[in-house]
């Protein structure tokens, strides 16, 4: 009996997955009884040449459609109550989010609020969301959040005497189904590609690697680290390489079902933390963060690291599993590299903040399943070797 897992499973009810999956969203609105959608999205979508059609094919299937686009990186509190607002003044019965993490995590707190009292604040943890939202359609436009197919919303709490970065996790919201069509990456520029992309690197390891990883995680995780390790490259270096876009969006829709059934941990912790003080954009921070924290990480979970380090196809030879464990280390460092990723020097960042992210990563939902344990000085020596670059 003893070892006896116990673990639910999460995803959303439907995914539409493939090149031109798109063309599938009104069906699906129409399947939902939809007929007043509210379009969640950005200011960068706005003005691209991927909303225009989207929009037109929901009017042309007989729907009023509104446009929320305020939603800024890091969405904050307050414009997740603007755009729930905006939803109840439109009458709204179904949301849509388009776009990367930031659309789709402030849609999952709009539709929650159509239905639910109070404030974003009364539903940060685990489990507080007592009624389904409003039915949730997610368009992922980047391979890299993931949030298209998570239980997660992570929004920008402003009340405070500073800005953090709290979680919402609940199965209720949930998306409804996940529209992912690997096309609508093909215009990504190259910088959000490499973040976006290491953002679901992160997100797959994380899985793995987590306190609270199971044998369902596993069995997404790896494969997601496979193919994101494999095709990221590529898709850096072409973005109109439609293979290596469909194989990243793969990549990044599996590991967001994978930390969605196990948990991100301690990179996500500093991540979000300079996220919400200094509005370090997510998937830059986790970039930033990710090898530094599988260093720290690599005594105690060495076999996992080994593993990852398999999947990756790093040749590991006659090596013992700590050494290969520390080649996939290194695989990550070098290909953040590759990528030209962000310094943390860069972001802004001085050590005279360190004691602060160290504070507000202690408090994250995500610190006590890290593959180590972490404490406030732990988290102060991986802020100081990354922002050295050690």
């Amino acid at each position: 009996m003893e070892n006896i897992q116990a673990f639910t499973f999460f995803s959303p009810t439907r995914i539409e997955f493939g090149k031109g999956a798109v063309g599938r969203l009104a069906d699906e609105a129409g399947s939902v009884g939809a007929s007043r959608p509210l379009v969640v999205t950005d200011s960068g979508i706005e003005k691209s040449p991927l909303l225009e059609p989207i929009v037109e094919d929901l009017r042309k299937a007989g729907m009023k459609v509104e446009v929320f686009s305020k939603v800024e990186p890091n969405p904050r509190d307050s414009t997740c109550h603007e755009g729930a607002e905006v939803a109840k003044r439109h009458e709204a019965d179904l949301i849509i989010a388009v776009g990367g993490g930031s659309p789709m995590d402030a849609a999952k707190a709009i539709s929650m609020l159509f239905t639910n009292p109070g404030k974003v604040h009364d539903y940060f943890g685990f489990y507080k969301v007592k009624k389904p939202g409003l039915p949730l359609i997610t368009v992922p436009t980047t391979a890299g959040t993931g949030s298209e197919a998570t239980m997660w919303a992570v929004i920008t709490n402003t009340t405070g005497e500073r800005n953090i970065k709290d979680a919402i996790g609940s199965p209720l919201i949930c998306p409804s189904v996940a529209v992912v069509d690997p096309l609508l990456t093909l215009s990504l520029p190259s910088h959000l590609t490499a973040s976006t992309g290491m953002d679901a690197l992160t997100h797959a390891i994380e899985a793995y690697t987590s306190l609270l990883a199971n044998p369902m995680s596993d069995v997404l995780a790896l494969p997601a680290i496979a193919l994101i390790y494999e095709h990221l490259m590529p898709a850096y270096a072409n973005g109109d390489n439609q293979e290596a876009r469909e194989h990243m969006m793969l990549g990044s829709l599996l590991a967001g079902i994978a930390f969605s059934n196990s948990d991100v941990a301690a990179v996500h912790s500093l991540a979000e933390a300079i996220g919400g003080l200094h509005d370090v954009p997510h998937g830059v921070a986790n970039s930033i963060f990710l090898p530094y924290v599988m260093q720290y990480n690599l005594i105690a979970a060495p076999r996992r690291y080994a593993d990852i380090a398999e999947a990756m196809g790093v040749a590991t030879g006659d090596m013992g599993v700590t050494e290969a464990a520390q080649a996939a280390v290194t695989a990550v460092k070098q290909m953040a590299n590759s990528l030209d990723i962000h310094k943390l020097k860069d972001t802004g960042i001085r050590p005279e903040d360190f004691d602060t992210i160290a504070d507000v990563a202690m408090q994250n939902l995500g610190t006590p399943g890290n593959a180590r344990k972490m404490t406030r000085e732990s988290f102060i020596h991986v802020i100081e070797e990354t922002y050295e670059g050690a």
